[in-house]
């Protein structure tokens, strides 16, 4: 079944989450998160995004950004675990996937939901054992002391986080927000909404009013209505044909060579339908990608609307996209 579109509206606040694949402990070591960091702040300079925070676990990491005004957050995103998964592997002498289900994200409203979300993912290494409250003030597992000012971290926007305390000091207003956050309430509604958004339930939360709710829904459409979805998705047509070799286990070209052979005609029928209705490439694009006419194209994507077996074939090419991007070299 195909998963919503993502919510994709520039320069708004999103809280973002990636998982380690199988529980994987990605974070276990020091210099693992290291790495990630050097990573996170090149990939920040490169989209202009700004980071009002970050938090580990041993599986996973949280970060609180505000989109780019023009490039699609999830290509920022893309990029990050992609990179981050090629340099783990290397570090670790593996070649297995590193990042496990696609990243989890809320969006929220400056003034409504930016220092909640601050305040949930800074307490996520106290939630997990891995500090105390009082050593979260020093902790190098999210960038609460940075906020602070007891760590430097030159990518966290801290300034713009100190301004949500209008006191005379805002750092000691910011650090009592903070520790008042912990234990999570139960009746807390922000944070059960969080919590839903971070599960891997696919639901687009959005933090802030009715009125903004409704306007980041509207532009949510408006930008989905004029933006094809290989776009605002970051699939190039390279990478689904990658995707349909490996399902398959074809060889890099076999996609390319003609014929009736049962295995090699489904792959071309499953890329042809997937590009086209899933990704929204037309079927000129489709066809001069796979050296064939446009007719050609139109025939496969029916062919596969008719076979038995359509819907399992959907389902795993599905499960495949939700699965890390390794491809980008460091």
């Amino acid at each position: 079944m195909s998963r919503k579109p993502r919510i994709i509206v520039p320069g708004q606040i999103y809280q973002v989450t990636s998982h380690g694949v199988d529980g994987l402990e990605m974070f276990q070591s020091r210099d693992m998160r290291s790495e990630f960091l050097k990573l996170l702040d090149k990939f920040l300079q490169e989209f202009s995004i700004s980071c009002y925070t970050y938090a580990f676990t041993t599986n996973h990491y949280y970060l609180v950004l505000r989109s780019p005004s023009e490039k699609p957050i999830s290509a920022f995103m893309q990029k990050l675990n992609s990179n981050f998964a090629r340099r783990y592997n290397y570090l670790n002498g593996r070649h297995d996937a590193v990042v496990g289900r696609r990243y989890d994200c809320v969006v929220a409203k400056d003034d409504i939901g930016l220092s909640d979300l601050i305040r949930f993912v800074n307490l996520e290494p106290v939630r997990q054992c891995i500090c105390t409250l009082d050593q979260l003030d020093s902790s190098a597992w999210s960038a609460h002391s940075v906020i602070l000012g007891n760590k430097k971290k030159p990518f966290i926007d801290r300034q713009t986080v100190l301004k949500q305390f209008k006191t005379q000091d805002p750092g000691a207003a910011y650090r009592e927000f903070i520790r008042d956050g912990f234990p999570d309430r139960e009746d807390d509604e922000i944070v059960k909404l969080i919590r839903l958004a971070n599960s891997g339930c696919g639901e687009q939360i959005i933090l802030g009013d009715d009125e903004y709710i409704q306007k980041i829904h509207r532009m949510n459409q408006n930008r989905y209505a004029q933006v094809k979805r290989h776009i605002s998705e970051n699939m190039q047509i390279e990478k689904l044909h990658q995707k349909v070799n490996e399902f398959l286990c074809l060889e890099k070209d076999e996609l390319f060579n003609q014929g009736r052979q049962n295995v090699k005609s489904t792959a071309r029928e499953l890329f042809a339908y997937i590009a086209a209705k899933r990704f929204d490439y037309n079927n000129a694009e489709i066809a001069r990608y796979l050296r064939v006419c446009n007719s050609a194209v139109s025939r496969m994507i029916s062919r596969f609307e008719n076979i038995i077996e359509k819907e399992y074939l959907k389902s795993e090419i599905e499960r495949l996209f939700s699965e890390n991007e390794e491809e980008i070299p460091i």
